[in-house]
């Protein structure tokens, strides 16, 4: 599993950018920690006698640092979680070398803040508190080691109270932004009237679905269907009306899909069903159960509604999104042709 926070479903969300973008985060972080490790040690500090070991995990943050921001993919996944509790154990041995009492070392504690930050923003929620753990823990090491027990009992609640709040403000955050950005990327793929996919929305959804019937050799039908004369109606009762109509007839479309199926509207009133593992005969018989229920629910409105339609499937034709398009629109309009308020099956 990805211990790295997921990235939200239905191509919601870019926030988080992928697995590189935040390992190269976490790298130059794990950069900046050794580079703090050999400030320490060259700068005055208490000497407990730890000083080859901050040079040995610092000469590690340096390299491990630069491997994930060049090349992020250099460890498996299940690392990121280690490598984040090696950075709170390095951060925690630089201030044990400096001295918690030594003012330039025991600024350094702020850098918990960073993996907590990191750890909320990036990981999944329970690897996170085991983060924030480990960070109480080692904070708390140091405290006793350098203060009596009552003061620093006092100062751990302070301090991972502070850290604990920062984080949730964080987790919180950038939920909140990830929900956002998935609203905008929802909208950027759906028609804001019917609720059903727009064009976008269509071109992807039918590469996935193409993709499948390659894959699996299953049949794969789509149906064009537009309202019959909602120009008129327009034109007599004004567009909201028309809006009526189309929200009406996506609601109608949309019941006699499958779970399975997808609604697209792609014009004025143009809409397109498509139907994975079934075929053409079978999504002709959709279109003219569609095509019934409008008639039924419209009959007392101010214009009756009707609809025409045209289905392809493949096979027998070619498993092309562009080649299956075209020849529902031929069989679309030989329904115009032939009347209106019927639909054709497109010729092989």
């Amino acid at each position: 599993m990805d211990p790295l926070r997921p990235k939200a479903t239905n191509g919601a969300s870019a926030h988080v950018r992928g697995v590189d973008y935040r390992r190269r985060i976490g790298g130059g972080l794990m950069f900046g920690a050794g580079l703090l490790a050999f400030t320490t040690l060259f700068t005055p500090h208490s000497g407990k006698g730890t000083d080859e070991a901050l040079a040995v995990m610092g000469a590690l943050a340096l390299l491990i640092g630069v491997l994930l921001v060049a090349w992020p993919a250099f460890a498996p996944l299940w690392a990121t979680p280690l490598f984040v509790g090696f950075g709170t154990m390095l951060i925690t041995l630089d201030i044990y070398t400096g001295g918690l009492q030594n003012s330039l070392s025991s600024d350094n504690q702020v850098l918990y803040l960073l993996v907590v930050f990191y750890s909320f923003y990036f990981l999944r929620g329970r690897l996170a508190v085991v983060q924030l753990v480990l960070v109480g823990g080692a904070y708390g090491f140091l405290l006793i080691d350098a203060v009596p027990v009552g003061q620093a009992a006092a100062r751990w609640a302070v301090m991972m109270l502070t850290l604990t709040v920062a984080g949730l403000l964080v987790g919180l955050l950038n939920r909140r932004v990830e929900l956002l950005l998935a609203e905008l990327t929802t909208s950027a793929r759906r028609d804001p009237l019917t609720g059903a996919l727009n064009r976008r929305g269509l071109d992807e959804r039918l590469t996935v679905e193409i993709a499948r019937a390659e894959r699996t050799t299953e049949p794969l039908t789509l149906v064009v269907a537009d309202l019959d004369d909602l120009k008129g109606l327009n034109d007599r009762y004004g567009h909201g009306a028309g809006d009526q109509a189309l929200e009406l007839a996506a609601k109608v479309m949309r019941g006699g899909l499958r779970e399975t199926d997808a609604l697209a509207r792609i014009g004025g009133d143009e809409f397109v069903l498509i139907l994975p593992n079934c075929e053409p005969e079978a999504g002709l018989e959709i279109a003219q159960k569609v095509r019934a229920r409008l008639r039924q629910l419209s009959a007392d409105e101010l214009q009756p509604l009707t609809m025409s339609a045209g289905a392809a499937g493949a096979p027998p034709l070619p498993l092309e999104p562009v080649e299956l398009l075209a020849a529902a629109d031929r069989a679309l309009y030989r329904s115009k042709q032939e009347g209106r308020d019927r639909s054709s099956l497109a010729e092989a």
